[in-house]
C-alpha cells in the first residue's frame, strides 16, 4: 500500500474542499492579534497582482460579478521552501446563473519552463521552479479564467485538519492518489473534483455548525488572499440560493479537455479496511523516518542555542515550523512533544519582539483550543534567553 511518499497533493484536495466552505461561513471575524505568519511573508505570493482582495459589496455579488477562487495543493519535501503545485482546482461562481463551477487542471499539463527538458516541463514543477505567482499566470492561460483569489495548503495542514475533523486520512489518500488507471493525471484530477463536489454537498451543514474558534484555527494554518468578509458574502450567497445542496448546480470541468476514458468514481467514506493502514510497513517506515528526522533537527538546534548560535538554530527549524511537519506524526503524544520542542527553539532563536510575541500567542491559543493544558503552562513559562 504505497501511500505516504507521494500522497501530498491528493490529501491537500480533501482539506481544500472543506476549508473552502469553512472560510465561507458567515459572521467570522479575523483575529485581533498579530499573526506570526502574515500572508506577506510567503515569498511565492505576490505583493502586486494577488494582494489581499478588498471586501466585495453585497450588491456586487448580487450583480454580474464572476468570482474565481484557485485552490492549490502544495507538495513540499522536508525543509524545502519551494513546493510543487500538485492539486489545481478553480471554483467559479456567477451570481447571474447561480452555478458553482469547479475547473480542474491536471498537474502534468505541459507548460514552458526555461532550461527544463520537455519531460519535466509541466504545471506541478512550474510552482517549484518558477514560483506560485508565475504558475498562476499559466493556470489563467490554460483555464481561460482570471483568478480573483487563491488558497494554498500543504500536506501537514491537511493531515492535521482531517484529524481534528475525525475523518479518515489514509483511505482518503489512497482514493485521491489512485494511479491504476491508464490515463493517469486526468483520472486523478477528475476524482479530486468529484470528491470536492461530494464533500461540498454532503458536509456543508457540518461546517456551518463548526465552533468559531475551530474555524479560525483552520483559517490560520492555510495561506490565502481571501478576506473573511469577502468569504462571508460569497458563502451567504451560495447558501441562500441552495447552490451547495444541489448537485445540479455544481458543474465539473477539466482543462485541457478530459479524456473520453475518464470514469465517474466516488469515494467510499466507509472502507472495510479503514484500520489496516496502521499496520502497513511503508506507513510505519515513514513515521519512524520523519520522527527521527525531526528529533535530529531538534537536537542540533538545541546544541546551537547552547553554543549561542541562535541564527543557526533558527535556520534549522524555521521552514520546518512553517511546514508544520509535526502534524504528519500520527501518535498524539509524540506529535505534541515535537511541536512544543520546535516551537520552543523557534521562540528562543527569533529576534523580532513582535514576531516572538505573536508566535507565543498563536501557540498558546492553539493549545487552549485543543485542551493541551500541559503545553500551555510550559509555553507561558518560556523566556527568550532560556535554553
Amino acid at each position: 500500500m504505497k501511500i505516504f511518499r507521494f500522497a501530498t497533493v491528493f490529501s491537500v484536495i480533501f482539506l481544500n474542499g472543506f476549508f473552502l466552505l469553512s472560510t465561507f461561513l458567515p459572521k467570522i471575524n479575523a483575529r485581533q492579534s498579530i499573526s506570526a505568519f502574515p500572508l506577506s511573508d510567503n515569498k511565492n505570493q505576490s505583493a502586486v497582482k494577488y494582494q489581499l482582495i478588498k471586501p466585495i459589496r453585497d450588491e456586487e455579488i448580487r450583480a454580474e460579478t464572476n468570482l474565481n477562487l484557485l485552490l492549490l495543493g502544495l507538495d513540499s519535501r522536508k525543509n524545502e521552501s519551494n513546493p510543487r503545485c500538485d492539486a489545481i482546482h478553480i471554483f467559479s461562481y456567477s451570481p447571474s446563473t447561480d452555478y458553482l463551477t469547479i475547473t480542474s487542471i491536471p498537474r502534468g499539463t505541459r507548460v514552458e519552463i526555461n532550461n527544463v527538458s520537455t519531460q519535466s516541463a509541466y504545471l506541478a514543477n512550474s510552482c517549484h521552479i518558477k514560483g506560485i505567482e508565475a504558475t498562476i499566470e499559466e493556470i489563467e492561460k490554460i483555464s481561460g479564467l482570471n483568478i480573483d483569489a487563491y488558497v494554498t495548503v500543504g500536506f501537514s495542514q491537511v493531515l492535521g485538519i482531517l484529524r481534528q475533523m475525525k475523518l479518515p486520512t489514509t483511505p482518503t489518500l489512497q482514493y485521491l492518489r489512485n494511479r491504476k488507471y491508464g490515463i493517469g493525471d486526468y483520472q486523478r484530477s477528475h476524482n479530486q473534483a468529484i470528491f470536492l463536489k461530494d464533500m461540498l454537498i454532503e458536509h456543508n451543514q457540518i461546517l456551518a455548525d463548526m465552533p468559531d474558534r475551530l474555524k479560525k484555527w483552520l483559517y490560520s494554518i492555510i495561506k490565502t488572499n481571501l478576506s473573511y468578509q469577502t468569504a462571508d458574502q460569497i458563502f451567504s450567497e451560495l447558501y441562500k440560493k441552495n447552490v451547495l445542496s444541489n448537485p445540479d448546480k455544481i458543474i465539473l470541468i477539466t482543462k485541457p479537455e478530459k479524456s473520453k476514458y475518464t470514469k465517474e468514481l466516488h469515494y467510499d467514506q466507509n472502507p472495510e479496511n479503514e484500520s489496516d493502514w496502521q499496520d502497513d510497513s511503508e506507513f510505519i517506515e515513514y513515521q519512524n523516518d520523519l520522527e527521527n528526522y525531526l528529533k535530529r533537527v531538534i537536537a542540533g538546534a538545541i546544541a546551537d542555542l547552547t553554543g549561542n548560535r541562535k541564527l543557526n538554530a533558527l535556520k534549522k527549524v524555521e521552514t520546518i515550523y512553517r511546514q508544520k511537519l509535526w502534524m504528519q506524526i500520527e501518535d498524539e503524544e509524540t506529535r505534541d512533544n515535537l511541536h512544543f520542542d520546535l516551537f520552543r527553539i523557534y521562540f528562543q532563536s527569533a529576534d523580532d519582539p513582535n514576531f516572538i510575541k505573536a508566535l507565543k500567542d498563536d501557540y498558546i491559543e492553539e493549545m487552549d483550543l485543543f485542551d493541551k493544558t500541559k503545553f500551555i503552562k510550559q509555553a507561558e513559562g518560556l523566556k527568550t534567553d532560556q535554553i
